[in-house]
């Protein structure tokens, strides 16, 4: 069905296996590979799951796999932006995808820039893990800062919802055209029509930063190349995060601005993605973006070696953080809490935000929190207005398990549920509920089914996946089929062309194109009862006669010699109304008489395909239970 190969698919298992086990339990989206026992990730890897799960395009026929959770996310500068939940399958096969191109394409950037995404597709040092990567783009913008006098920077507004998946499977030529329409009609499937953001996925962050940016940054580098004012320049990104780093005179400061940001704005509308103005960054020194990286953080970053927070940071400024943060005032902005409470771990000698000197300590020095008198600050905050939490949700709530402090916990979960039960609780509180579940294992059964009130989707997303082995959740939903021999019939299962078709229909059905969301569910109908006609012996060739059960009358006598419990008349009718659709839909046949027919309504559509699916039960029942023999 599609042509990723399996070492795609084993590089992408690695890829997440070798996230660190207290990284990949601290994240909702990677948290089911952390409850992946030993025995299931060697099937997960193993060759012949992929040859008859993944490449036959089964998983896209179960519908675990096409349905998806949404949620909220908070963003590092407190912001929030819908994400979309997928399955772990999806999320491992997204990474497949991208290490298959990665495999496969050319970039055309090749001097003075530096690219990361969320995650490396390295041999060495290969990880679906964000923190490698961004360490080596701070370790890259450093290194910069001595070189260069000047740096420019930009970000998009929007990212991921503009790019546009048909221009970006475009650039990819040596990608077979039958995979790229696969691959974007699930991209497409999981964002309603757009780019959808996932948290933390690798595959779709290199596709969007290092193939879909690749004609911008080339046509930057081409451009400051051509500037005789520029003596040098380098180029570093990090998704959609850009910093133009640059040597020139002094002098020539105000006309570079002013040809870069054109160019900017020029090359932004060529290549479908937006600006950021209010967060443009014009030529400014280098030496404000803080002092060089110590050689205690350098050997942290780049040789793995320890670092004691000591000597950068005490238990008194996590004490003033939390001071701080209980007298902002209730309906503060992000920004009014970034410059008056977490700038309490501004420190010169971080190249890094504020944000992660916050998130090191929470989660190395988990001693401090012992602290009566920081514990008692985490009381007031909780009682007094908990959802000023939201500012770092992750960060907060591991603090506060992290004091192990049953009347602190306590009373942050009677405030999500006093909320929850008065009809009041609202999108924060159902971040910090998440967040909680997560820190815990999930081990809150009431916590969960208050949320199931407001997000059904996610919490059964988590009795699914999170709580047990999601391997066996697999294993246990597949769909076995037998012949009336009680012979297991894999041919079914393993026809990518069937296979290919039920997605097809289940895409446009997310979409809303109903017609041709029939006109695919129609063929896929047709072939499946060649399968069920060769599987219970009806047909006598050696393999499933595909062309013999498209006509009308065929298909009539076909299926009636099944003897389903649906009559005969209601299967005439069924049948009937359906080709008399097909041959008027203007996807499957020429007549394109519906177009002519003002009474025709949608409803139509979805009627018929209601009908043929009953029939498809009927019959999938005869083939996926043992016969008495």
């Amino acid at each position: 069905m599609i042509s990723l190969e399996y070492k795609d698919w084993e590089r992408a298992c690695k890829m997440l296996r070798n996230i660190p086990m207290n990284s990949k339990n601290k994240y909702f989206q990677t948290y089911s590979f952390y409850k992946l026992s030993v025995a299931s990730w060697k099937k997960l890897f193993s060759q012949n799951f992929f040859n008859t799960y993944i490449k036959s395009g089964e998983f896209l026929t179960y519908n675990y796999n096409l349905s998806f959770a949404d949620r909220l996310l908070q963003k590092n500068n407190g912001s929030y932006r819908h994400v979309r939940i997928v399955s772990p399958i999806i999320y491992l096969f997204l990474i497949a995808i991208a290490s298959q191109i990665e495999r496969l394409y050319e970039e055309k950037r090749t001097e003075n820039i530096a690219v990361f995404f969320s995650g490396n597709f390295n041999k060495e040092n290969e990880s679906a893990h964000y923190k490698n990567s961004y360490e080596a783009y701070l370790i890259e913008i450093n290194t910069c800062q001595d070189s260069y006098k000047y740096y420019f920077k930009i970000d998009f507004s929007t990212f991921f919802p503009l790019i546009d998946t048909d221009i970006l499977f475009n650039k990819i030529d040596n990608l077979d055209p039958k995979s790229a329409l696969i691959y974007s009609s699930i991209i497409k499937m999981i964002g309603q029509g757009k780019m959808p953001i996932i948290d933390g996925n690798s595959g779709l962050s290199y596709l969007n930063t290092v193939i879909y940016l690749d004609d911008f940054d080339t046509a930057v580098i081409d451009y400051l190349n051509k500037l005789t004012e520029i003596g040098s320049f380098r180029l570093v990104r990090y998704v959609d995060d850009l910093y133009i780093f640059i040597n020139c005179d002094e002098s020539k400061l105000e006309l570079l601005n002013y040809k870069i940001y054109n160019h900017l704005c020029e090359n932004s509308v060529k290549n479908h993605v937006e600006l950021n103005s209010s967060k443009t960054e014009y030529l400014t020194s280098t030496s404000g973006l803080g002092e060089r990286m110590n050689s205690d953080l350098y050997d942290f970053f780049v040789n793995s070696t320890e670092i004691n927070f000591n000597d950068y940071f005490s238990k008194e400024d996590l004490k003033l953080f939390l001071e701080r943060l209980l007298e902002l005032p209730e309906h503060a902005s992000y920004e009014e809490y970034a410059s008056s409470v977490l700038s309490t771990f501004k420190n010169d000698e971080f190249v890094f935000e504020n944000e992660y000197a916050l998130n090191a300590i929470v989660y190395n020095k988990k001693s401090w929190v012992k602290d009566d008198e920081i514990q008692e600050i985490i009381e007031k905050i909780i009682n007094l207005n908990y959802h000023k939490l939201r500012y770092a949700a992750k960060a907060l709530i591991t603090l506060i398990l992290n004091t192990r402090n049953g009347e602190i916990i306590k009373a942050l979960l009677n405030k999500l549920f006093t909320a929850y039960s008065d009809g009041n609780g609202n999108i924060v509180d159902e971040i910090l509920s998440i967040e909680y579940l997560v820190q815990r294992n999930f081990k809150h059964t009431n916590l969960m089914n208050v949320i199931k009130n407001v997000n059904p989707d996610i919490v059964n997303y988590i009795s699914n996946y999170q709580l047990h082995d999601f391997f066996n959740y697999i294993e246990n939903n597949r769909t076995t089929y037998y012949t009336k021999e009680n012979e297991s019939y894999l041919k079914l299962a393993n026809d990518p062309n069937i296979n290919f078709l039920y997605f097809r229909y289940k895409y446009f059905e997310a979409l809303g194109q109903t017609l041709e969301s029939f006109a695919y569910f129609k063929n896929y109908f047709d072939r499946f009862i060649a399968h069920a006609q060769f599987c219970l012996g009806k047909d006598g060739d050696k393999k499933p006669n595909y062309k013999g059960y498209y006509k009308e009358g065929d298909l009539k006598k076909a299926i009636k010699l099944l003897q389903i419990e649906i009559s005969d008349d209601d299967v005439d009718n069924i049948l009937t109304d359906a080709h008399k659709m097909r041959n008027n839909n203007p996807v499957s046949h020429s007549s394109a008489n519906i177009l002519k027919n003002s009474d025709f309504k949608k409803t139509d559509i979805l009627n018929s395909i209601k009908n043929l699916n009953k029939i498809l039960m009927q019959i999938s029942s005869l083939i996926t239970q043992k016969k008495d023999n």
